[in-house]
């Protein structure tokens, strides 16, 4: 359902395939009338990693996580939408 603001928030990250990652950040675009909110896990060194597995990992719970870093969310967010999002946080250095 179209809204003023949508959030997609921690989901493209536990999405293994990358053409359903990008169908989901579309779908969550064409229903944006205002604000699209995207958030997802950010790599660190402290970041549990689990066992390698397509571009992600899988956890010990055998789920999968994509690791992004700022600029890899930023970028794929630019690529899908063709858009220059804003970074509200975290900050990099």
């Amino acid at each position: 359902m179209p809204a003023d603001a949508v959030n997609i928030g921690f989901v493209i990250n536990v999405i293994e395939d990358m053409g359903e990652r990008i169908e989901a950040l579309q779908g969550a675009y064409a229903l944006t009338q205002g604000v699209l909110s995207v958030s997802a896990m950010l790599w660190s060194s402290a970041t549990a990693k689990g066992r390698l597995f397509g571009d992600g990992y899988l956890t010990s719970r055998n789920t999968f996580q994509k690791y992004f870093s700022q600029g890899e969310l930023q970028n794929f967010i630019e690529s899908v939408l063709d858009e220059q999002p804003s970074r509200l946080a975290p900050e990099c250095s």
